[in-house]
């Protein structure tokens, strides 16, 4: 059964109401989808993550937990679901309010807790997906996704434990021709039995990760849009869909801002090989983007992606100049701090990095790096990649992207490290006419 397995993941905007959860259960069985891992229904992960962050005010908390409790409970009426259904939906949510309440009494919400309250989305979701399944008349049967992803504990951004989870899912998950199971995205644990995730938008590698440990023959994605585009379409209008592209372009794509795949979903897939397809579910005949090892056409330039909400921070000192070492004390920090860089630049004495935005709310960061001289920060910046193949081995190319975004004032340009891409630091009122502007000359 594995080597025939397709694992089908769906998105919230799938899973949304009763109708689209319908719509997913019988493209799933169409498919042949018999391992399915569903995200939280639409807006319930945004809703959870403020109530977390309501620790004094007890009034909004319960108006948020009352919303959830009411979304779910509508759709297990709408489905007909069973009295043992609903009972668990209603367990789940009162779950949810004891929980709340207790992050009010102590004015203080734990990682644990917090963990505790954003696993809740996904687990009623997948709990109304099995009946939806079994409504259809098909057998389905609920897996609960911390007993076969195992993580480290790091919470909030874990890091899975790619043997352990193969092993769990052995030993947990029983695949037949006729049985449809139905577990979550985004949620682990680790090895004390605590709740952990995988951080905003990890359903998309949680089933890549499933995949891998069960031996699929390849992962669906399923979305709120036919596939991967040239870029945004909102953007520039004249995006058009991507047939098929390779696991270095969609990894690159996803790493720098396209918004379809969460960056981490091509690893499993490049080191088992098994392809992925990304597809829309309110419009399935659309057809889609399959990833592969593999691809028959590839252009010099695939796509254009944009990742807004960048600062660029400086760090000068004299003291790097003809010094060893210096580099690694400074990236340490960041290692320290858990945060990820998008690109790097260095001259002589100074050297400039982007970040996220929201990195910098912890002033401890800045704090710590200014012990190696002085820190200067711009915001309101936006990171344009050009994602293709050949890029750095293309002589001329970086003239033409210059003469075609004449005009637009480039804070940094970064290429050469990866021959599928190069990126243009730029600021945030310019972003969208820089892509536009590459994707006519190069794209279009």
């Amino acid at each position: 059964m594995s080597q025939d397995l397709i694992v089908a993941k769906f998105g919230g905007s799938s899973v949304r109401d009763a109708g689209a959860m319908r719509n997913c259960a019988k493209l799933a069985i169409q498919r042949k989808a018999h391992f399915i891992v569903t995200s939280a229904t639409q807006g319930t992960t945004d809703q959870l993550v403020s109530l977390c962050d309501l620790e004094g005010n007890w009034k909004s908390a319960q108006a948020i937990v009352k919303s959830i409790e009411t979304r779910h409970l509508t759709i297990a009426e709408e489905l007909q679901s069973s009295a043992e259904v609903q009972k668990r939906v209603q367990k789940y949510c009162d779950n949810l309010r004891s929980l709340a309440h207790g992050i009010y009494l102590l004015k203080d919400c734990s990682q644990k807790t917090r963990h505790r309250i954003l696993c809740l989305g996904e687990l009623l979701a997948s709990t109304l997906l099995v009946e939806t399944f079994c409504n259809e008349g098909v057998d389905a049967r609920f897996v609960d996704a911390r007993k076969i992803l195992r993580t480290n504990d790091r919470y909030g951004r874990a890091l899975p434990q790619i043997s352990r989870t193969a092993e769990l899912c052995k030993e947990n998950v029983i695949l037949d021709a006729k049985t449809f199971l139905i577990t979550q995205g985004f949620i682990g644990s680790c090895e004390s039995g605590s709740v952990t995730t995988l951080g905003r938008g990890g359903s998309d590698y949680s089933a890549a990760l499933f995949a891998e440990a069960l031996g699929a023959k390849h992962l669906e994605i399923w979305t709120d849009v036919s596939g991967v585009a040239t870029t945004d379409p909102r953007i520039c209008p004249e995006a058009r869909p991507i047939k098929e592209m390779s696991f270095r372009e969609a990894s690159e794509l996803a790493a720098f801002g396209a918004k379809v795949l969460h960056p981490t979903t091509v690893w499993p897939s490049m080191r088992k090989g098994f392809p992925i397809f990304v597809g829309n579910t309110r419009a399935p005949e659309e057809g889609g983007t399959w990833i592969r090892s593999e691809v028959k056409d590839c252009p010099l330039i695939r796509a254009i992606s944009l990742k807004n909400s960048q600062s660029f921070l400086t760090i000068s000192t004299p003291e790097m100049s003809q010094s060893y070492g210096f580099l690694a004390k400074v990236f340490d920090v960041f290692n320290k701090h858990e945060l990820s860089i998008d690109t790097v630049t260095t001259s002589e004495i100074s050297i400039g990095v982007t970040i996220d935005e929201c990195e910098l709310l912890d002033g401890g960061l800045v704090q710590e790096l200014r012990t190696f001289g002085s820190v200067d920060i711009e915001n309101n910046l936006s990171l344009v990649s050009i994602v293709g193949n050949g890029i750095r081995h293309t002589p001329g190319l970086l003239e033409k992207v210059l003469k075609a975004i004449n005009g637009i004032n480039l804070r940094s340009i970064c290429g050469g490290a990866s021959k599928h891409q190069m990126c243009f630091l730029v600021d945030s009122n310019q972003a969208a006419e820089c892509v536009q502007n590459i994707h006519r000359s190069f794209v279009s």
